[in-house]
C-alpha cells in the first residue's frame, strides 16, 4: 500500500484535517512528499506496478512509472504531473496510473483534475479501494462533504478493515462537529 501520511490538504473554510492517499502495491520504497515536510516520508511498494506491467506488457509504460514516481519523490511534482498526463494520454486504461495522476494532482491542489482522473480509475476499476479514498479526500477540499463522505464510506464497504477510509471519514465527522459518528470511525481505524 503506497501511503502519503498526514498531509493537510484542508484550507477551504472549516474542512481541513490531515488525511491518507493511497494506491496499491507491494515492495516498500520511501518517498518524500512534496507537501509536506521535509523529514515526511512515504511509504511506495512496487508490486502494483509489476502486476500492472504483466497485465499490459509493456516494459515501457513500467519504466515511465518508475520515472513519474522518481519524479515525485524529488519534489519535481509538476514535472511528474506533465509526464503521467502524456503516459495516460498513450496509456488511458490502467487505473494505477490514473489514481498515480490522481495523487499528483491532489498534491498540487489541482482538485477538479484530480477528481477526473479518480472517477476514470473508479470507472476502470469499480473495487479500486484506494481511488475512492482518493475521491472522498478530493471532494472534502472541495467542501463537498456529502461526496466525501460518500466515498470514504463506499472504500470502507470495499475493504472492511480499510483503517485509513475509517480515518478519513472520521476526520469529515470531527470537521462536522459530528463526535459520535467521528469516535466511532476513528476506533475502526
Amino acid at each position: 500500500l503506497i501511503s502519503i501520511n498526514s498531509i493537510k490538504l484542508g484550507g477551504l473554510g472549516s474542512v481541513g484535517g490531515i488525511y491518507n492517499l493511497f494506491f496499491s502495491t507491494e515492495d516498500p520504497l520511501l518517498l518524500k512528499s512534496p507537501t509536506s515536510d521535509k523529514n515526511a516520508w512515504v511509504n511506495i511498494l512496487k508490486f502494483g506496478i509489476v502486476k500492472i506491467m504483466s497485465q499490459q506488457q509493456s516494459k515501457n509504460t513500467e519504466l515511465d512509472i518508475k520515472e513519474i514516481i522518481n519524479l515525485f519523490q524529488n519534489g519535481s511534482v509538476k514535472e511528474a504531473l506533465i509526464k503521467s498526463e502524456n503516459l495516460i494520454k498513450k496509456d488511458q486504461e490502467l487505473p494505477f496510473l490514473l489514481n498515480l495522476n490522481g495523487i499528483i494532482n491532489i498534491n498540487l491542489k489541482n482538485w477538479d483534475k484530480a477528481k477526473i482522473s479518480l472517477h476514470k480509475a473508479i470507472s476502470l476499476d469499480q473495487g479500486y479501494v484506494e481511488a475512492y479514498n482518493n475521491l472522498g479526500i478530493v471532494y472534502n477540499n472541495l467542501d463537498n462533504l456529502d461526496e466525501a463522505i460518500k466515498n470514504f464510506s463506499i472504500s470502507i464497504r470495499l475493504k472492511k478493515n480499510y483503517s485509513n477510509g475509517y480515518n478519513n471519514l472520521g476526520s469529515v465527522y470531527d470537521d462536522l462537529g459530528k463526535n459520535e459518528e467521528a469516535i466511532i470511525n476513528y476506533s475502526k481505524a
